[in-house]
């Protein structure tokens, strides 16, 4: 039963990578191009200094192959287009990840070995979407519930925490769980000093009393 539950916890993973993955990267490539496009962003202004998501998608601009779930395969040429009578163009080039003359890429044609496969991905664009992928908190939970499955092969503690799902299920039992966690730090705090209380009555009283 365990390994069937760790067997049934992967298929869950692998399609929600296959299935709903797919559709964040789109959301997210269609949410830069339109930032791109239509406010300048990168170009006529600069995200804030905390705006790490931001930053992280300036990553992908420069990518050669994006977008590549979005439909607008040319948003890059409409934004360099857009911007160059005001910007640098060669500016706007670099930070697109674009040729400066439109013929550059059809060089070599016959030469198609597993080197050249791995030379030709696009690893900026991998790096970006895995990192999209890892943010993505329903992905995060089902891989959590998968490992946590193939921890329970070997110490049935693990499956204990898959409990958290009847907690979470539940409307009840979430809003108390909520109300619990509400403040996280004197919920630690608590936790802290009960430990303490705990540790102070079971080991030094028992051992000052054996005596």
């Amino acid at each position: 039963a365990a390994v069937l539950h760790s067997i049934v916890s992967l298929a869950i993973l692998i399609g929600y990578y296959h299935l709903k993955v797919p559709l964040a990267i789109f959301k997210r490539e269609k949410e830069i191009a339109r930032k791109l496009e239509f406010d300048g962003l990168y170009i006529a202004e600069q995200p804030e200094d905390d705006d790490l998501k931001s930053h992280w998608d300036k990553l992908v601009i420069s990518a050669k192959s994006f977008p590549v779930n979005y439909w607008d395969k040319f948003v890059k040429k409409k934004v360099r287009a857009k911007y160059s009578e005001t910007y640098d163009f060669d500016s706007i080039s670099n930070m697109l990840g674009m040729e400066k003359t439109s013929f550059s890429a059809q060089e070599e044609e016959g030469n198609k070995g597993l080197f050249h496969y791995i030379m030709n991905i696009d690893w900026r664009y991998q790096v970006w979407k895995a990192g999209v992928t890892i943010t993505d908190n329903s992905f995060l939970y089902s891989l959590w519930y998968f490992s946590f499955s193939v921890m329970g092969n070997f110490n049935n503690f693990f499956f204990a925490a898959h409990l958290l799902d009847v907690a979470v299920g539940f409307k009840t039992l979430r809003t108390i769980l909520q109300s619990v966690t509400h403040n996280g730090k004197q919920l630690v705090l608590t936790v802290m000093l009960l430990t303490i209380i705990v540790y102070i009555y079971t080991v030094i009283a028992f051992n000052f009393f054996r005596k």
